[in-house]
């Protein structure tokens, strides 16, 4: 059974330490360190405790243990690294290790008999490892990691001659009778050693703990004991049996194993590499290809994320009086107003329709009188429930339920009070507005039914990227023809879901040039800055086989700024492996300066549960300067103010 538990031990760590080997890398290709300090030295100590059969075979009793060891990462990832762990170990022993012996009675004793153990040095048992072996480091968070190794060590183990003296005095004579003599013998040899490290490091200085499991080499013990001449008469020996007693000698072997536990400080060496310097080398070694393509959780562009932030204010706006002009299609008597509306998702009904939590702020803006929910049966005469004083547009156009306050209620809204009305909600198609009724009784006024008819602003039910996500990385980008200005964009899209439909929104093209006086227009202008020619989606069972469907803003059906990839089915299509949009997009053609040209792309994926989930890609391309470009405004060099070139220029302008 223990050897079982070791192997089991053995292998986890095994498994551990060798998942790390496949290497994984960020969307933009980079490999990310996992730490600020990836090398560590580990400093402290513990116990090792060995394991019954060898602690009863040769008498190895706990150690206490001193140890430094290092951890290096050969190779470091978003949130683990591998690399090699090695350390040195010293453990020692200064307690009784002499086995528990009985004197011998003596006939014609003084006294009892006086045992002495004596033993040649100190430490009386050692231990000394070295080991060094391959090692894994996983991140559980900001400060806390484990890392779990295996090493190849060299063992040493020595302990100190016991001999165990028995001195009686018979008759007033002294007499001497070495009892026992036990030798273990020095040993070393290979063993392994599996560990596992909790590290929590709060700056350079951190904490560790450790549990091990140390397998050694065999170990032999030579045990030498007296044995008098002859059998004890009533539990005594006479001095001639001792004399003449012989030695008994034993020899025991056992493999050495022990399970450890230490802990102490760990410090952290280096600095790392930052993502700074990664980005750095890696465009270093991309300098011949001029291109970086960078991942997908890139921030959106001021402007972009403006329009976005706006688009959000709106949607905000959960309600509007279908009547904007008087706000309302009451009498002039009445004072009601809807001054909030508070629409949450709630899941779908029992036959799959969606499900909404509404509450509405009803607010009474008058300074007297009385007034309550629901309308007069008769005119002037307060009803004693509230009545059906919710009702939807068409009729029948929507569910109802769990409202409050209820129909049978009586509820009274005083002057400058506000009531709120919780319901549950499932909108029908046709569905158009919702109707709230209450009455009035003013002294100045008289009285009057009231309608407040709003319409509903529904939010989008789905659950987005919880329920869908959706990852989308950049694969390429290529300059087709330079000179017309048309480059070549491939990015991947993957989800474990069943998709449906994929939007895709050219949300930004930037240029940078090394002079801002070499921008060129591209010669087609409709081109510019616009999905054209074929733009396709790979794979199988998309319509139109898998060609975008354009949704242009243009005269020209083949030009836009957004697509659409739409599945053959309403089932979807299984995107588990990425499929690659590929893209035609028009831009400025080069000029005779260098430039980078930055295109952001949005994707928004439907799946067939309607979770849709929106992620943003930016790919980045760097072109070498061309004086061959096709062009209908800019010039074809930096412009010089002084050439004959800008008096032409300028001549037209004051035309």
């Amino acid at each position: 059974m223990k050897n079982f538990k070791c192997k089991i031990f053995i292998n986890l760590m095994l498994i551990l330490s060798m998942s790390t080997f496949a290497q994984k890398s960020d969307a933009g290709g980079h490999v990310k360190l996992l730490k600020k300090y990836p090398a560590r030295i580990f400093l402290g100590g513990g116990i090792s405790i060995p394991n019954p059969t060898a602690k009863d075979a040769v008498s190895f009793e706990n150690l206490t243990n001193i140890n430094i060891s290092a951890y290096i990462p050969v190779k470091s990832f978003d949130k683990r690294s591998w690399g090699i762990e090695g350390g040195f170990n010293y453990g020692w022993n200064n307690s009784d290790i002499c086995p528990a012996i009985e004197p011998f009675q003596i006939l014609g004793q003084n006294s009892p008999p006086v045992l002495t153990e004596k033993g040649s040095g100190v430490p009386r048992q050692a231990n000394f490892r070295i080991g060094i072996g391959p090692g894994a480091e996983f991140s559980l968070g900001d400060k806390f990691s484990i890392l779990p190794s295996i090493q190849a060590a060299y063992i040493s183990f020595s302990e100190s001659k016991c001999s165990i003296t028995q001195n009686s005095s018979i008759n007033g004579i002294s007499y001497d009778w070495n009892l026992c003599d036990r030798i273990t013998e020095k040993s070393s040899g290979i063993g392994f050693l599996p560990k596992l490290k909790f590290i929590y490091q709060f700056g350079r200085i951190g904490l560790w703990i450790e549990g091990n499991y140390l397998l050694g080499q065999k170990m032999k013990t030579t045990t030498t004991t007296l044995v008098p001449e002859g059998n004890a008469q009533n539990g005594f020996y006479n001095v001639g049996q001792m004399n003449f007693a012989t030695y008994q000698t034993t020899v025991k072997n056992a493999t050495y194993s022990a399970f450890g536990i230490n802990g102490g400080i760990v410090i952290g060496l280096g600095k790392g590499i930052t993502e700074k310097g990664i980005k750095k080398n890696e465009k270093t070694k991309n300098t011949a290809i001029h291109q970086e393509i960078t991942s997908e959780d890139e921030k959106f562009p001021p402007n972009i994320q403006k329009l976005i932030d706006e688009q959000d204010r709106k949607a905000n706006n959960t309600f509007q009086y279908v009547n904007e002009s008087s706000k309302k299609s009451a009498q002039s008597k009445c004072n009601f107003e809807v001054v909030k509306v508070d629409i949450q998702c709630n899941g779908k009904d029992q036959n799959g329709n969606k499900k909404y939590s509404v509450s509405i702020q009803y607010k009474n803006l008058s300074t007297s009188g009385s007034s309550k929910l629901g309308h007069y049966a008769i005119a002037c005469t307060p009803n004693t429930s509230n009545g059906n004083y919710l009702n939807v547009l068409p009729a029948n156009s929507a569910t109802i339920s769990n409202l409050s306050p209820a129909n049978s209620a009586s509820t009274i809204i005083a002057p400058g009070a506000t009531q709120t009305i919780i319901f549950d909600f499932v909108p029908q198609p046709g569905f158009s507005s919702l109707n709230i009724q209450g009455n009035t009784i003013n002294a100045i006024t008289g009285c009057g039914n009231c309608d407040d008819n709003i319409s509903l602003n529904l939010p989008n039910c789905c659950d987005g990227c919880e329920k869908n996500p959706v990852v989308v990385k950049p694969v390429s980008i290529v300059s087709v023809n330079p000179n017309t200005g048309v480059l070549q964009v491939t990015n991947s899209v993957s989800t474990p879901n069943n998709i449906v439909r994929i939007d895709s929104d050219l949300v930004a093209v930037k240029y940078f040039p090394t002079n801002s006086d070499c921008v060129k227009c591209n010669n087609l202008l409709q081109n510019q800055n616009n999905f054209i020619d074929a733009n396709k989606i790979q794979g199988t069972g998309w319509k139109n086989s898998g060609n975008g469907k354009y949704v242009g803003e243009n005269t020209n059906p083949n030009i836009s700024r957004s697509l659409t990839f739409a599945s053959a089915n309403s089932n979807g299509i299984p995107l588990a492996n990425p499929a690659n949009i590929v893209h035609k997009i028009g831009v400025s053609p080069v000029s005779c300066c260098d430039d980078t040209v930055e295109i952001w792309i949005r994707y928004t994926v439907w799946d067939k549960d309607c979770n849709v989930c929106d992620k943003l890609v930016k790919s980045v391309i760097s072109r070498k300067g061309s004086c061959s470009g096709t062009s209908t405004g800019g010039t074809s060099g930096p412009f010089n103010p002084h050439s004959s070139e800008a008096e032409i220029q300028i001549k037209n302008l004051k035309n």
